[in-house]
């Protein structure tokens, strides 16, 4: 398979299989590896992916399943890759709220979540909703939104302003170059992402996607300033000091400043998307997290 090409990667074939999963009234695609569909597993791991991606950025640690030994679970959130795309229920706390039905759905009595830049933000939120369900939350470049610093290029902030910018983004999304710009900001030339980029990008062009994906980074980056997003920060607060977080972020990191990572956070190396670029620190922070409790 040609990565580099334009075709989709959402039913890609490998060590994993697909399957649909109900949760809070959404139809989610999720990829699963060392998962029994007739049995009930006791303890799962939930990969929850970032923007412009879906579940395809996990490979390497759905590759990883023997190693790590307990099932995984890679969604496509709510709006992205093959899970529903509703025309509205686009904030962040439903798509917590979506983490924490698959929990239910699957039948598990503990969950490890696995959340990269967005889906970092949704993994403190599925913990703050069922903290009694969630054994460990390991974000990766995803600090605490409290915490936020980005790093000072005019060109980042510039197109933060652009999706804040009505309809805009959506055109840009569904008949421009937004998701190659957005790579290829946050990326060295070296990253295996830039060679995604096309793929990612056809995936983001199916209808009503690039509507549902805007609108969520619309809430989060409008967060702090509205009543609803003020109660979900404060929901991540209360979550934090009972949930415990391992926080993951690359030396090369383009997006947050080094001072947005809480102090026991750990420097790789690799750049903004991990998941793709240096997996192996994140395969080895979930076995280290699924061991702790045996």
């Amino acid at each position: 398979m040609d990565v580099s090409s334009s075709a989709s990667n959402l039913f890609a074939t490998g060590p994993f299989s697909h399957r649909f999963l109900d949760a809070n009234g959404a139809r989610l695609h999720a990829v699963t590896a060392n998962l029994d569909p007739d049995t009930t597993p006791d303890r799962v791991v939930i990969l929850l992916h970032s923007y412009p991606q879906h579940w395809y950025a996990w490979r390497h640690v759905l590759a990883a399943a023997p190693e790590i030994g307990l099932p995984i679970v890679a969604l496509d959130l709510r709006g992205h890759g093959a899970s529903d795309k509703p025309p509205s229920q686009f904030a962040l706390p439903t798509l917590a709220a979506d983490v924490a039905g698959v929990i239910s759905t699957l039948g598990a009595r503990e969950a490890i979540l696995v959340g990269h830049g967005l889906g970092g933000v949704v993994a403190r939120g599925a913990a703050a909703r069922v903290p009694e369900s969630v054994t460990r939350v390991i974000t990766v470049s995803s600090p605490h939104p409290a915490t936020w610093q980005l790093h000072r290029s005019a060109r980042l902030r510039a197109h933060l302003a652009y999706l804040l910018a009505p309809q805009l983004p959506e055109r840009g999304h569904t008949r421009g170059t937004a998701v190659a710009t957005a790579i290829t900001e946050l990326t060295e030339p070296t990253s295996p992402v830039r060679e995604l980029a096309a793929s990612y990008a056809t995936d983001l062009r199916s209808p009503f996607a690039a509507r549902c994906v805007v609108e969520q980074l619309r809430w989060l980056i409008r967060a702090r300033r509205r009543p609803s997003g003020r109660q979900f920060l404060a929901e991540l607060e209360r979550a934090y000091w009972i949930v415990p977080v391992t926080e993951l972020y690359g030396e090369a990191e383009q997006l947050f400043a080094p001072a947005s990572f809480a102090d026991d956070a750990r420097c790789v190396p690799g750049g903004h998307f991990l998941p793709e670029e240096n997996p192996k620190p994140i395969i080895a922070a979930i076995v280290a997290a699924a061991t702790e409790r045996e």
